[in-house]
């Protein structure tokens, strides 16, 4: 799967991504200084962290996307590495670290990605992982594509990533000068709108909306935009007061949690009520005696 072992075909492998990407492609780029990301409308700056409120047909749905300030070499470039989780109710069903590199005439390149998936039971309880939709460029016939061009215009159409029958996502450009509200009030001027779709699900064609200086604000399903969303929700910086360093934290009894302010005490139970338009609202929280492993 993926690539081929043949010089003919890897040939017609270029070939395919030639009729889907406009000039330049990844061999021709020139990268002198590939870790410097500050494409108008992909900025990727270490440490940032983005946080998305979303909607899938499973349920609510958390996404955690951060530039982290360590970098890979993929293809021969030097690469920034981005994190991103995504929880579904709570629980973490995709963990992928994303390369990217900026080329000389602010192309930001997309080389590939690490994936993991996890399936989980009924009762939230681990039944495994795979690696469905990994790839990297120049491994198997796979080649970098483009994840945001330096100039906009409408209708241009752009590979954004090959590997052959895994992933062969593709963009156009649809407007600009978009002016994009946000539920919790945010508006957003001077906005992006591109097209997403693979060949793979011709039917979960997606909108997206870049803001400048920020990157991605809102996704939606073309077809349904309320059925399955995510939108920004915050902007952080990992290091600073809004984002402690859980790295350095020291974790010696855990689960005794004994905070003045928010203590959890094995057994307790909290119920709230409030009055709501749709009538009385009932909140009941408990400290259950259980507990589980996350993020180590």
């Amino acid at each position: 799967m993926g690539g081929c072992s043949s010089n003919s075909s890897n040939n017609s492998n270029n070939d395919k991504v030639k009729d889907t990407v406009e000039d330049p492609l990844f061999a021709d780029a020139i990268f002198t200084n590939p870790t410097q990301i500050d494409n108008q409308y992909l900025p990727l700056i270490p440490g940032t962290v983005h946080l998305y409120n979303g909607v899938s047909e499973d349920g609510s749905e958390t996404i955690v996307y951060e530039v982290l300030d360590t970098t890979t070499e993929v293809d021969g470039v030097t690469s920034v590495i981005v994190q991103d989780r995504v929880f579904e109710d709570d629980l973490l069903i995709e963990d992928t670290y994303d390369w990217f590199a900026q080329d000389d005439d602010g192309i930001v390149w997309y080389l590939g990605e690490d994936v993991t998936n996890y399936e989980y039971d009924d009762d939230d309880d681990l039944l495994g992982t795979d690696n469905e939709g990994a790839w990297e460029s120049g491994v198997d016939g796979a080649i970098a594509g483009i994840v945001m061009k330096a100039t906009f215009v409408v209708n241009d159409s752009y590979q954004q990533e090959y590997y052959e029958g895994e992933a062969e996502d593709m963009a156009r450009i649809v407007a600009l000068d978009v002016q994009v509200d946000l539920k919790d009030g945010s508006v957003y001027a001077n906005c992006l709108k591109t097209r997403d779709w693979n060949p793979f699900e011709p039917d979960d064609e997606e909108n997206k909306y870049y803001a400048p200086d920020v990157g991605v604000i809102r996704e939606e399903l073309r077809e349904d935009p309320d059925e399955e969303s995510a939108e920004l929700i915050g902007i952080f910086l990992v290091g600073s007061d809004q984002v402690p360093d859980l790295g350095a934290a020291v974790f010696t009894n855990p689960t005794t949690i004994d905070n003045t302010y928010l203590p959890m005490i094995v057994g307790t139970v909290h119920t709230y009520e409030a009055d709501t338009e749709d009538g009385i609202e009932t909140i009941t929280t408990e400290v259950l005696n259980a507990t589980r492993v996350v993020n180590g």
